[in-house]
């Protein structure tokens, strides 16, 4: 989790926005473990943050999401760190 800005400046509002942060977080990683979610997590908080509003059934969409095929995470080179022909 990422907290930097609270809206609150007392302690209980700050405590109970830590609070929803982990609320979302383990609900989050609960729909990763059921949706069967093999990619990672900032995906997924993507996907459901777009998803938040419509009547989908989010579960079946998380399993079908990525079924092309192919690597799942882009792995990065030692060759992709610079830019050739600049030293």
């Amino acid at each position: 989790m990422q907290l930097a800005d609270f809206l609150g400046q007392s302690a209980k509002a700050v405590r109970w926005q830590v609070w929803m942060a982990l609320l979302v977080y383990v609900l989050l990683r609960f729909l990763a473990c059921v949706g069967e979610w093999e990619h990672s997590f900032t995906r997924l908080w993507a996907l459901v943050r777009t998803l938040l509003w419509r009547k989908l059934d989010v579960v079946a969409l998380l399993r079908a999401y990525g079924t092309a095929g192919g690597s799942f995470r882009m792995l990065g080179r030692p060759a992709a760190a610079y830019l050739p022909g600049l030293g």
